[in-house]
């Protein structure tokens, strides 16, 4: 069976694929993409699209200490009561919950007219610097180039995506 493996210089831990969930890996990834040099309790976690994988990206988030602010536009009424209420931020657009995000986590359907490059150079400028995004949804949700561009631009931040992102090959 294959493991994915998270390193940083104090911590080294593996995880067996078949049993991944958003919940059991959260706090594995969170501190590996800070490479090990800030704690996230208190941090802010940005949660786009709050559908069954947001909600346990959610839970995971909020169990670990962080502040969560959450922004989906096609929200159902089942989805919305199965969230945290008044434990999390809900917004009603991208732009009041990117420049306040330390982690950005991503988990939108791609629809071609829609939500094709949502994440906009737009809203990567609006990002914090050291901000990290979490794309677990698809690819073509991100400007990469805008992103290549801030990146370039001195931003520390880091992209992680589980699909490859032939822009960003040389970037965190």
């Amino acid at each position: 069976s294959s493991t994915l493996t998270f390193s940083c210089a104090s911590d080294s831990r593996r995880i067996r694929s078949s049993l991944l969930s958003i919940s059991s890996i959260m706090p594995v990834i969170l501190p590996a993409i800070s490479g090990c040099r800030r704690e996230i309790a208190g941090k802010t976690l940005g949660v786009i699209g709050l559908g069954a994988i947001g909600a346990a990206t959610t839970d995971a988030a909020l169990a670990l200490g962080m502040e969560v602010i959450g922004y989906d536009p096609t929200l159902s009424v089942e989805a919305a009561l199965k969230l945290p209420g008044k434990r999390m931020t809900k917004v009603d657009e991208l732009e009041a919950l990117v420049p306040q995000c330390d982690y950005i986590s991503l988990h939108a359907p791609y629809i071609p007219e829609v939500t094709h490059h949502m994440f906009s150079e737009k809203l990567i400028g609006m990002m914090k610097p050291d901000a990290s995004i979490l794309n677990f949804a698809r690819g073509e949700l991100v400007d990469a180039a805008a992103l290549r561009k801030h990146y370039e631009g001195g931003a520390t931040g880091t992209y992680v995506c589980d699909f490859p992102c032939d822009e960003l090959w040389e970037h965190p």
